[in-house]
């Protein structure tokens, strides 16, 4: 198994690099994982060989790159696991998908009733909803998450609507009850809208499990390019919206008068495609596939029980939430020393951390703190890696310290 991920590990050409010249640790994949030859191949075929706009032509390079992109659709609903009742809309990534599912809900969230999201949200799955409840005049609810644990007993004693939530949390590594809310969601008759962003990667079952209504997910959390993303909905339910966005691609028929629109997925993907990076989006989802993203989920995991273990190790370290399970990141602090101190340091020795609120200020803000530095790992990081990254924090740490 060891030989199989040095193997994977080779893959990604970007992972070879120096930093300051050190060996580069590239510990910031929750923000954004690395891209294997594969993808960065898929995108140059495209380029080189049927580039050209999809949809729009009869010609052979344009029946090229609309044979793609039909097909890279069909990959995607496989790689979540859905069924014929879903569709999958291509956007730009999550952020997208979140502001097309919350704008295009608004007229009739009047009707249907409050939204409700937990206090981990990055605020790509909080800003929407909240401009959307606004907009609607309805009230939006916040679950906590006591110690970065989704209290479920919350969740049931609140009238619901829209339940939005993110299935793994970017600040904590939070792994949430998908099935349970999912159960309770029906229970409520709501909505309920999955951010899968840190989640894609490995969890392949999240849509099943949880029978949600709408899944997004970002192409380059998952190996693919950036500017690439989904947003899976139920055909039902994507039909009753009106364009989030309207122009080239969006009709069947423009007159004088007005206009119809076309059926799902073509009127909710106004202009032109990110056709190359859809290229690349459905080559990394065959890359995961390939690999197993049940190997990938149990690797992850023992890279960050590794991490969590020896970041513990170091004195005056204090780790962020303690959820009963944790899956890819860990986030800390260290009595006494600003965070963005830390990180530069790490920088300095070649590992790439990142420091801040994360995009999740009010998570932040819910463990009574103002930033952390957060360590984030994929499955081509290695064990050797951690132990690197531990040696260079306690080291960074101690030099800090002395000037506090």
């Amino acid at each position: 198994m060891a030989d199989m991920w040095n193997d994977i590990r080779r893959e990604f050409p970007v992972l070879e690099n120096k930093a300051h010249r050190h060996r580069l640790i590239y510990f910031d994949n929750a923000a954004m994982s690395q891209v294997p030859l594969r993808v960065i191949e898929a995108v140059s075929d495209h380029m080189s060989q049927a580039n050209s706009n999809a949809h729009r032509g009869m010609h052979y390079l344009s029946t090229l790159s609309t044979r793609m992109v039909e097909s890279a659709r069909k990959k995607m609903l496989e790689f979540l696991g859905a069924d014929d009742d879903y569709e999958i809309v291509f956007t730009s990534g999550t952020t997208h998908s979140v502001n097309m599912t919350a704008s295009c809900l608004t007229p009739s969230l009047s009707d249907i009733g409050a939204v409700t999201v937990s206090r981990l949200e990055h605020h790509s799955n909080l800003l929407p909803w909240r401009r959307a409840a606004v907009a609607a005049g309805v009230e939006i609810k916040t679950v906590p998450c006591p110690e970065g644990e989704f209290d479920m007993s919350a969740l049931r004693s609140m009238d619901s609507g829209v339940i939005a939530v993110t299935s793994v949390s970017n600040l904590t590594g939070s792994v949430f009850p998908l099935k349970e809310i999912g159960k309770e969601a029906h229970r409520k008759k709501a909505l309920l809208f999955i951010d899968g962003a840190q989640a894609a990667r490995h969890s392949s079952n999240d849509v099943k499990i949880s029978g949600c209504d709408f899944y997004a997910l970002s192409g380059h959390k998952m190996c693919g390019p950036t500017g690439t993303g989904i947003l899976l909905g139920r055909k039902d339910l994507l039909r009753t919206f009106d364009p989030f966005m309207t122009g080239g691609g969006t009709v069947s028929e423009v007159n004088e008068n007005g206009q119809t629109y076309d059926d799902i997925p073509y009127r909710l993907e106004a202009g032109t495609l990110n056709i190359a990076g859809i290229a690349g989006l459905s080559a990394a989802a065959g890359f995961l596939c390939d690999i197993g993203r049940a190997n990938i989920e149990k690797r992850e995991k023992e890279l960050t029980d590794l991490l969590e273990e020896r970041i513990r190790c170091i004195e005056g370290i204090e780790i962020t939430g303690k959820p009963a399970v944790r899956q890819g990141i860990v986030s800390f602090r260290a009595e006494g020393i600003n965070s963005y101190d830390i990180s530069q340091f790490l920088d300095r020795q070649g590992i790439a951390v990142r420091s801040g609120t994360h995009c999740a200020e009010p998570a932040v803000r819910s463990f009574g703190i103002k930033d952390t530095v957060r360590a984030s790992v994929a499955f081509y990081n290695t064990f050797e890696e951690v132990d690197m990254f531990a040696k260079a924090l306690r080291k960074t740490i101690n030099l800090l310290s002395k000037y506090r």
